[in-house]
């Protein structure tokens, strides 16, 4: 448990606990880490049990972001996060003319709670 508590501390991983609903919200920036708005673009949040798949077999869930000028924040419902899973994850964003650019990638690690 210790070690998958430290990943958790590592820039770029996401990680809460078996059940958790609340919001995660990321600030976005441009490459010069400028504050950027995503107004018009969408965003996709896909968690995957592989770190390269082949294909969408193995995709855990996938996450609509809802954008509110400079930040992107994804709501994972009960059924995505009820069991304790070490994952993977990518966000992706497209933009109005259908280019898409994967913004971030990491770890995705559902941890056990004491709370059933």
């Amino acid at each position: 448990m210790a070690n998958l508590l430290k990943r958790c501390l590592d820039a770029g991983d996401i990680c809460i606990y078996r059940g958790d609903t609340a919001k995660l919200i990321f600030n976005l920036k441009d490459s010069t880490g400028a504050a950027f708005d995503g107004t018009g673009r969408t965003y996709l949040l896909s968690v995957n049990s592989l770190e390269e798949p082949p294909d969408g077999t193995t995709q855990i869930f996938q996450v609509a972001g809802v954008v509110a000028t400079t930040q992107v924040s994804f709501t994972p419902t009960t059924p995505n996060v009820a069991n304790v899973i070490s994952a993977f994850f990518d966000i992706q964003e497209t933009a109005a003319d259908a280019t898409i650019l994967t913004i971030a990638k990491g770890a995705f690690l559902i941890l056990q709670d004491v709370t059933k």
